[in-house]
């Protein structure tokens, strides 16, 4: 496919770009690093858009190693890989998910986990299981965290995750170095445009490689009480200032957005009824509506409520996210609210609302862990049915981000009391056994790791060589 093919290709219909063809053209090396993901991009989003027409989801959660990998990879269509997993069990100084570590720690997990692939499809073909070979190649999302810094380290962020083979990258408008995980408290937002600029960058890197990469846009304005700057007129609306006015003998002093603002001194002063809705406006128009109707002193202060970093306070909300990812929505393949519980009504918002303005954009939806399910004024049933039931709003992707965290400590533990217990007869009876009446291939991990692949290649090079893994002397002839 050339350039311009690329360029002009229908997958990118919903997609804005502020450069042109010529100018890209510029940017573009005559030869360059081929990827997997260049493929398997292309086959994610298709996946996607076709679940989204059909008001249908795809599920998954967080992956740890190459051994959940391939298991996982038998029942679900994606993979994911969690900054916060690799914060907290991968990266050499472990800890929580602050994106303090090493730029290159998440891109470097997808590289293992796409040559496990590579591994694994080798050995299906080895077996003559072309289906199992072919199933493998699971599209890989990963977590972009902020970018790891300004334009550039955003997109040679996005160039290491592209040839390590990841499908897909999540970018989130928290402020990088003081970016925390999206249930945790503390956490500050840079402006809108910011962010823009980001995905704006991402896209640009996935261009220069020719690459369709997905690419969701997350915005974590929901929680998220502060914000960097109060440059972008985008942001106005949400920011918090300090009003003091007098009106009939009595001083007035409240801490309000703009809107807010307005509509508190206007209806007060003047009796004037103001639709919220159409009062988005930044602090220049605010001042335009104090001069119509006020003929009171007043002040209005956003400097005084920022904090002792020199952050701006926000009214944070579902409002808030929503107002940010509308402007997100031109730029990203997937829109993604981070959340602080699953609520339904909380996601039908947010759908109709993105919805009403780009009716064909697809959404993302944490099925999260820090969530307390069981406090989350639902029956078993409702929990059963709740991804189904946001799926037909067109949340078409839904993960649990660090299921393989849990799963992993939950059963590790289990079995570690158990065999301190019961001795070996703990793993007879619960792993052993359990691998054997349920067909898993774990059961033979020589075999399973790969090792057939490995007496091929020694076939090839020493013939009627004698050093093979899988001869008789292998204890797995047992099995």
């Amino acid at each position: 496919m050339s350039l311009a093919e690329f360029f002009n290709h229908s997958r990118f219909k919903n997609i804005s770009r502020d450069y042109t063809l010529n100018e890209l053209v510029r940017l573009v090396p005559d030869l360059q690093h081929q990827s997997v993901s260049n493929e398997l991009s292309q086959r994610l989003y298709f996946q996607l858009q076709q679940l989204f027409q059909q008001q249908k989801f795809t599920s998954t959660f967080g992956c740890l190693d190459p051994v959940q990998l391939i298991e996982m990879s038998k029942y679900v269509d994606t993979i994911y890989v969690s900054g916060w997993q690799c914060a907290s069990a991968v990266t050499q100084e472990p800890g929580p998910d602050l994106a303090d570590y090493p730029m290159d720690t998440v891109p470097r997990k997808v590289d293992q986990l796409v040559k496990a692939q590579v591994l694994h499809n080798r050995k299906y073909k080895l077996q003559y299981r072309p289906v199992d070979a072919i199933n493998i190649f699971k599209p890989i999302i990963a977590d972009g965290d902020t970018g790891h810094g300004g334009i550039t380290a955003v997109m040679k962020l996005t160039k290491l995750f592209i040839e390590a083979g990841a499908s897909g990258i999540h970018l989130e408008d928290q402020k990088a170095g003081t970016k925390k995980c999206g249930h945790m408290g503390g956490k500050v937002l840079v402006s809108t445009q910011e962010h823009v600029n980001r995905l704006k960058a991402a896209r640009l890197q996935a261009d220069i490689m020719r690459c369709p990469l997905v690419i969701i846009a997350r915005s974590d304005a929901e929680s998220g009480k502060y914000i960097d700057s109060n440059i972008d007129p985008h942001d106005h609306p949400f920011i918090m200032g300090r009003l003091k006015y007098s009106f009939e003998g009595q001083d007035y002093v409240s801490e309000y957005t703009i809107p807010e603002a307005i509509i508190e001194i206007v209806e007060k002063v003047s009796k004037v009824t103001l639709e919220k809705k159409k009062l988005f406006g930044n602090k220049t128009e605010m001042m335009n509506y104090f001069q119509k109707y006020v003929h009171v002193p007043f002040e209005y202060d956003w400097e005084c409520l920022r904090s002792p970093e020199g952050y701006y306070r926000t009214r944070n909300g579902t409002e808030y996210a929503t107002h940010r990812c509308l402007k997100y929505g031109k730029y990203a393949d997937l829109l993604w609210m981070e959340t602080s519980k699953p609520k339904y009504s909380q996601a039908e918002y947010y759908a109709n609302e993105i919805h009403s303005k780009y009716p064909e954009m697809m959404l993302a939806y944490n099925l999260s862990p820090s969530f307390n399910w069981d406090n989350a004024d639902m029956t078993d049933e409702e929990i059963g049915e709740y991804m189904t039931k946001i799926g037909t709003l067109g949340f078409v992707w839904q993960f649990i981000t660090l299921a393989g965290f849990h799963v992993n400590g939950y059963h590790i533990s289990q079995f570690a009391k158990g065999f301190q217990e019961n001795g070996m007869l703990e793993y007879v009876k619960e792993v052993q056994r359990r691998e054997r009446e349920s067909g898993n291939e774990l059961l033979t991990h020589q075999k399973w790791s790969g090792a057939g692949v490995i007496d091929y290649v020694n076939s090839l090079i020493t013939r009627n060589g004698v050093t093979n893994i899988n001869d008789d002397n292998s204890t797995e002839t047992q099995f």
